[in-house]
């Protein structure tokens, strides 16, 4: 009895505010938390703790600014497994403070996604990071059927988006997204210069689109290709740049600078 206290105990503490915390998703369901801001993820306050991902980033947004969370998946059996799809009632909550959610946290080498997150309509976006939420990272999921893989508002420098597929299911299938990652603030990085940054962009409207935000730089991806980069799976656009006006109008964009081994795809755009 007094080791099932003592967990109780610990399970119920509530972070400090200033403190960087971890929420591991380990149930498959689209439940929100069930005490938003104590800082623990649970859905239902019973034993064993179930954390949805709609859970973690509510509890992640809990305005404190100065340190990172992050978001970690439990892919093994006793958790979501590996190549789970995790399937959205609606937009999850709004990433509003610096976070890491990295879908292979248990397997960290692995040089594909390990977990899909499916948006219930194409009207809807999956991430969207708002004011607070700088630097963000989204790495090792794949995400469809959504409006906007992630979206990068104003006030959000800093975004890294690494070894995701948009448009691709994690089962390597693919399923259509409107876009993958539109951008409208500074300093994101799409890729990077290894095999295991790179992502994917296939059956889109658009892979990405940089609206009003500087300095971005996009390499070391696969546009238009499945996710070996050995058939096509084409986007209407791959990569769309521009604003309504001279003032919105991003500058210092780079596209595939240094680029990783082997070199990236970027395959006709229909």
């Amino acid at each position: 009895m007094a080791a099932t206290l003592t967990t109780l105990a610990l399970a119920a503490a509530p972070a400090l505010a200033d403190d960087a915390e971890t929420f591991t998703v380990n149930v498959t369901g689209d439940a929100s938390d069930v005490n938003l801001g104590d800082g623990l993820c649970d859905v239902d306050l019973g034993l064993p703790i179930n954390c949805t991902l709609r859970a973690a980033v509510g509890e992640a947004g809990d305005g404190d600014t100065t340190s990172t969370d992050t978001i970690g998946f439990d892919t093994s059996g006793g958790g979501i497994g590996l190549v789970t799809t995790l399937t959205l009632g609606g937009m999850l909550p709004d990433i509003n403070e610096p976070t890491i959610v990295d879908g292979c946290s248990a397997t960290p080498a692995s040089t594909s996604p390990c977990v899909g997150v499916r948006a219930t309509s194409t009207a809807t976006d999956v991430f969207r990071v708002t004011s607070g939420g700088s630097p963000v990272t989204i790495r090792g999921l794949a995400l469809t059927n959504a409006f906007r893989g992630v979206a990068a508002l104003v006030v959000t420098d800093g975004l890294q988006i690494q070894n995701d597929w948009f448009g691709i299911k994690v089962d390597g299938t693919g399923e259509a997204i409107d876009t993958g990652v539109a951008i409208t603030a500074d300093d994101a990085v799409i890729g990077g210069t290894t095999a295991a940054a790179r992502n994917v962009f296939a059956n889109a409207a658009v892979g990405v689109t940089v609206f009003r935000g500087d300095d971005t730089v996009i390499q070391g991806n696969y546009f238009g290709t499945n996710a070996a980069g050995t058939a096509v799976a084409a986007n209407g656009k791959d990569i769309e740049l521009g604003g309504n006006g001279s003032d919105d109008s991003p500058t210092g964009t780079v596209i595939d600078g240094t680029q990783p081994t082997p070199a990236p795809v970027l395959a006709p755009a229909t």
